[in-house]
């Protein structure tokens, strides 16, 4: 048969499949779009929104249309949920126009409360249509269902802006608070007003004045009036056109005068500062009791250590001196916010309880106001075991984890806990676990299923506190703090290159005040002995620069982080995180367990970034990591496990674990063993983040998403390239894109991604794909690979 007529023949199959599964994927729909819809009368079946405000970025304008939305009449709130990633109606309303009158009496009252007092409705208008639907014959026939789509158009008009702020208080204390933190108000001058924007003032205030000693303090104490009279209406001293001219300008620009103060008849106690008097602990407390009871309870011992800091116990399993410490509210200081939420944030975060409540008891007379604290703590469970098979996505790098990067891999982990240790609230950890790393790429020089085997045991202690030299900064800095002292042993066989055996040791500081969190370990100990085999000396032999990677031998060194909350003020769509941390070696001895000590800096920065959107978010990660061997050997880098990795399922999606880079070398294309390590590495990550629809009663999710990034070295491989230069930036960065379900357990997420490869730094030219295709060889016309990769993962990726 002629090969023309052969390849029409195959896209008339192919058009025909197309066509039939359109169809089919139509008649489902069909079947799901409505459900329990009234018979023989017209019913609500959408309602829409369409608003002109030329001021109003798009952005603004499609959340605002959504609001409006929300406030139509019973009649036609149509009740809907997601089914096939489309919309499904579920026993929508009969229709009726009567609620066109209140929808729009809804409407601008919403829109007043956001500061739009010129909204008109231009036009409503009302859609009836007739549908059809497929019978059990899959034949179609016309129905007596009438589905009527209902859309109002609306001028919003000026909006109303703040002209002045007047806060009234006699207490002349509170005026001076408001002065102190007048640059955090969420009203001035010539902004937008709204009834959110005044309740939100007003929190603010409640919060500032909370945490000056005003105990019983809350919004309801305070009320906000506005007034939008032109004062000059009214003053019969101007010249009428003067006046004339005013009342346009007010027109064209409506303004509004706030006046913030006490409400009459709140309760006066609200406006008193109240001191401490006393806190009596309760470290035994018993969930199955009230609160009264464990109050009267004779029976327990009181231990006051001549303070008004109390406790009260029985069986004695917590240290005096850590409880006490734990204590931010201190007997006849002014009371504050800060140092309750404190107390209640130390005791809950420590880990010997598992609920904490506070009960407070006030006294007032004409010259003091007191309040007093019964803390009530619940005890959590002093031991716990658990036995997990896991499906683990790891991210960390270090001998801990000799994977040396992001994999996934099967284990089977154990893990013993003790909440309580020595009395002090110490928790100890211990875990161990036994896996297999999933062998991703055929090209790693290993056929089986498996790639590697990897079994660690770990122990934690974290102390609930700091100790030396840092033990002065526990009430004095930080809102929380705690030591950690670590310590493990990890085995990896990496079948057929080498073996691997690992023990580590750290004792870490980790501080956290306000947005800010630090962190300090100091000192890390690291010792790896590494077995190699033939395969991977020959590796060795062909490529000398992965000599030093694989040398057994020593890490001590010190480490610090700074990691910040990311908020904006006045936008809450925006939030981030950024994050950055050094490592360096300390010189020690030259050598240890004839092993030498690696002597390298390390450096690594994160900034991420999520933007909210009308049911769906960007979120956005940039990466960047540089490290320097310092050994002053002629082509050394940093020992494999300190060094960067791309690919796999949280980085460069479209490649597999540690299958990208270095640069746009060849060398590792023409190696048995393919892993790259490198010691630079760049990375920019996007997603758009939305719903599909809920499966099971949880929701299944999609993203969009794009990876640009690469890994290098200092120095070229044996091809001569794979060096960092700026200059060759663009043709080195590797991009992929792609789509991923998420679904959403809540208590886990599995990740399903879809990457193709847009742009390979090792094709010809800049690494641009020119057509699509399924797989293509690298700039020599040799080894063949997949340009389509499905990615696994446990969680997000950032």
């Amino acid at each position: 048969m002629d090969s023309k007529l052969t390849g029409e023949l195959t896209l008339l199959v192919i058009i025909r499949r197309i066509f039939l599964l359109l169809f089919l994927i139509s008649t489902l729909w069909g079947c799901v779009a409505v459900k329990d819809a009234p018979p023989n009368v017209p019913y609500a079946y959408d309602n829409k929104v369409h608003i002109a405000a030329p001021g109003l970025h798009k952005e603004e304008r499609t959340i605002l249309e959504e609001k409006l939305v929300g406030l139509v009449a019973d009649s036609f709130v149509v009740p809907t949920r997601r089914v096939l990633g489309g919309t499904q109606r579920i026993k929508p309303p009969r229709y009726d126009s009567l609620y066109i009158g209140p929808t729009k009496r809804f409407m601008s009252g919403f829109l007043n409360s956001e500061g739009y007092y010129g909204a008109t409705f231009d036009t409503v208008t009302v859609d009836y249509d007739t549908t059809r639907r497929k019978n059990k014959f899959f034949s179609f026939k016309k129905t007596d269902r009438v589905e009527v789509t209902t859309e109002f158009y609306i001028t919003v008009g000026r909006i109303l802006r703040i002209d002045t702020v007047n806060y009234v208080f006699r207490d002349s204390l509170l005026m001076q608070l408001i002065e102190q933190n007048k640059q955090h108000a969420t009203l001035s001058k010539n902004k937008h007003y709204s009834k959110q924007a005044v309740a939100t003032e007003l929190d603010r205030l409640t919060a500032v004045f909370r945490s000056a000693g005003y105990f019983k303090m809350s919004r309801a104490a305070l009320i906000a009036e506005a007034d939008t009279t032109d004062p000059s209406l009214v003053n019969f001293e101007l010249d009428p056109i003067e006046q004339q001219i005013s009342a346009q300008k007010r027109k064209d620009s409506p303004t509004v005068s706030i006046k913030i103060f006490a409400r009459p008849g709140s309760n006066p106690e609200a406006f008193r500062r109240f001191t401490i008097d006393s806190v009596v602990i309760y470290p035994e407390s018993n969930l199955a009791l009230t609160n009264e009871k464990v109050k009267q309870d004779s029976s327990l011992r009181t231990l006051s250590n001549g303070s008004r800091v109390i406790i009260k116990e029985d069986k004695h399993l917590y240290q005096e001196k850590m409880l006490r410490r734990s204590v931010f509210l201190v007997p006849d200081s002014i009371y504050t916010d800060k140092s309750y939420f404190r107390t209640l944030n130390a005791f809950s975060q420590m880990g010997p309880w598992q609920q904490v409540e506070a009960k407070s008891t006030t006294s007032v007379t004409d010259s003091f106001a007191k309040v007093a604290f019964h803390l009530f703590l619940y005890p959590a469970k002093r031991q716990s075991f658990q036995l997990d098979l896991e499906g683990s996505q790891n991210n960390n790098i270090s001998t801990a984890n000799v994977l040396s990067g992001r994999f996934f891999a099967v284990a089977l982990a154990a893990t013993y806990r003790s909440r309580n240790v020595w009395k002090k609230g110490t928790q100890s950890t211990t875990s161990g676990r036994a896996g297999l790393e999933l062998n991703n790429t055929k090209s790693s020089g290993n056929p089986g299923l498996f790639q590697s085997f990897i079994f660690n045991l770990n122990q934690t202690y974290s102390f609930p506190r700091l100790l030396w030299p840092f033990s002065g900064l526990n009430s004095k800095t930080f809102d929380n703090a705690k030591t950690l002292l670590n310590g493990g042993v990890t085995y990896q066989d990496r079948f057929n290159f080498f073996q691997q055996t690992s023990i580590n040791a750290n004792l870490a500081w980790e501080m956290r005040k306000g947005k800010n969190g630090y962190m300090f370990s100091f000192p890390i100990f690291e010792t790896v002995d590494t077995l190699s085999t033939d395969s991977l000396n020959q590796v060795i032999k062909d490529n000398p620069s992965l000599a030093y990677s694989f040398t057994p031998g020593n890490v001590f060194s010190v480490k610090g982080g700074f990691e910040r909350l990311l908020t904006y003020n006045n936008n809450t769509r925006h939030s981030g995180l950024f994050r950055i941390s050094s490592e360096v070696t300390v010189p020690l001895f030259d050598s240890l367990f004839n092993r030498p000590f690696f002597k390298f800096v390390r450096f690594e920065s994160q900034l991420l970034h999520q933007i909210k959107l009308p049911r769906a978010s960007v979120n956005l990660r940039f990466y960047a990591g540089v490290g320097w061997d310092l050994s002053k050997q002629p082509g050394a880098n940093m020992p494999f496990f300190r060094q960067f990795v791309a690919g796999g399922s949280g980085s460069m999606r479209a490649w597999s674990i540690r299958q990208l880079g270095i640069g746009n070398s060849l060398a590792a294309d023409t190696a048995v063993f393919t892993d790259r390590f490198g010691d630079i590495q760049l990375e920019w990550n996007a997603e758009h983040r939305h719903k599909i629809m809920r499966l099971f009663g949880y929701y299944l999710n999609g993203a969009m998403f794009v990876d640009i990034g690469n890994i290098w070295n200092h120095s070229p491989a044996q091809d001569g390239l794979g060096k960092f230069d700026p200059k060759y930036l663009y043709r080195d960065l590797a991009m992929a894109g792609g789509y991923g379900f998420r679904y959403d357990l809540s208590f886990l997420v599995i990740r399903f991604d879809f990457a193709y490869k847009i742009k390979d730094p090792v094709r010809e030219g800049n690494g641009w794909m020119k057509s699509f295709e399924w797989e293509s060889t690298n700039r020599l016309g040799t080894h063949e690979r997949s340009n389509f990769a499905m990615q696994f993962g446990i969680g997000y990726p950032f």
